[in-house]
């Protein structure tokens, strides 16, 4: 028996100790205690595994609790996170949805957990392209935490962050520009006490400017963000990297091809040695340094990089996922850019594939009834 199926078999075994018990405390802390190592698996893209612990974390809750409990709402929660990182959306709006009507009716609306599951399902309706639903259910979320929880919290910030990504994705700058410029004076309050949040701030709105096409304002932001994510987490963090890679994505768009690759390359290194070359920030890092040879004109450089990138997104996400097909795509472009029209169209054909199967699932799974 491996050491996983150890692992569930114990959290069982303990779980129905537990069910015997009057201590239903320890039960609670039980269940988070599984949700969370379920949500590791999940950033490390190991799905199935983060699902079998959730599900054990839901039989624990409806045992001792039933379903109207913060327990097993907690547990819906993270079962529709998980589906959503494997691209089934709906079933994890089904999930989703579980979770808020139970929380609503647990514990009211007025609430940060209510206010957490509504965000989360705002979210998960932008990933479909359904804008209309993700605004107001972000924009309710934003209320309660204004409400409950005050501006200063960062809980308030994030709700900020969510409506600015879901009104760049739409097309509003109008509209996401001063979400980010009321989250950024609330994160500068205590940017000597959480630097990071305050770098994050700053990386949103110049991200914004960088989509705006406003790139003399964007700079200075990158540079600001860099420069603090050096000083607070060092050159070899994750949070660093992200820094430069945006930085170099600037450089890019900007046409400054020199800087872009000397930036992207450090970027590679930092991933490389501490994330591994099987880590999906490396395969995007790697997708990036061949969209900027290909604007280069050095498409026969950017090619091994993305059969790399190809490699491992299809090892970690599955053959027919939509990052392979945008990766095959631009294997197309690269081979067109060669004049290799044969390989290109093999490579274009494999991407519509993709998203053909992506939409067809998606078709299917909208005929299935749900029981909420």
């Amino acid at each position: 028996m491996n050491r996983f199926l150890i692992l569930i078999f114990s959290i069982i075994l303990c779980g129905q100790i537990f069910s015997q018990g009057t201590d239903s405390v320890m039960v609670v802390k039980q269940v988070d205690s599984v949700l969370q190592l379920s949500r590791n698996l999940s950033g490390k893209n190991d799905f199935v595994k983060a699902l079998e612990l959730n599900l054990v974390a839901e039989k624990i809750s409806l045992d001792r609790f039933g379903r109207e409990s913060v327990s097993y709402g907690r547990c819906c929660n993270s079962h529709s996170r998980i589906k959503s990182y494997q691209g089934e959306f709906l079933e994890a709006e089904k999930w989703a949805i579980e979770s808020r009507t139970i929380l609503e009716k647990v514990l009211g609306k007025d609430h940060p957990e209510y206010a957490l599951v509504t965000s989360n399902l705002g979210i998960l309706y932008k990933e479909m392209g359904d804008f209309e639903k993700s605004e107001s259910l972000q924009l309710e979320a934003k209320d309660i935490r204004e409400k409950v929880l005050g501006k200063a919290h960062r809980d308030y910030a994030q709700s900020l962050n969510n409506l600015d990504i879901l009104y760049k994705d739409m097309g509003l700058y109008e509209k996401a520009e001063p979400m980010l410029m009321e989250s950024l004076a609330n994160r500068e309050k205590s940017k000597s006490k959480d630097p990071l949040s305050y770098s994050k701030g700053l990386n949103n709105l110049a991200v914004l400017y960088l989509q705006m096409g406003e790139f003399n304002k964007a700079e200075p932001l990158f540079l600001q963000t860099v420069t603090i994510r050096e000083t607070a987490s060092g050159k070899n963090s994750p949070d660093y990297a992200n820094a430069l890679s945006n930085l170099a994505t600037l450089y890019l768009e900007m046409r400054n091809f020199e800087k872009a690759e000397l930036i992207f390359v450090e970027t590679k290194s930092i991933i490389e040695k501490n994330l591994g070359k099987e880590h999906l920030n490396y395969a995007e890092n790697l997708n990036n340094l061949s969209a900027l040879y290909i604007e280069m004109g050095n498409a026969e450089k950017a090619i091994p990089f993305l059969n790399e990138a190809c490699k491992i997104w299809k090892q970690s996400l599955g053959t027919d996922h939509s990052l392979v097909g945008s990766c095959l795509n631009n294997l197309g472009r690269a081979f067109l850019e060669l004049n290799d029209f044969k390989q290109a169209e093999i490579f274009f054909n494999q991407s519509l594939s993709i998203k053909e199967k992506i939409i067809e699932r998606n078709i299917l799974n909208t005929q299935k009834p749900y029981l909420i």
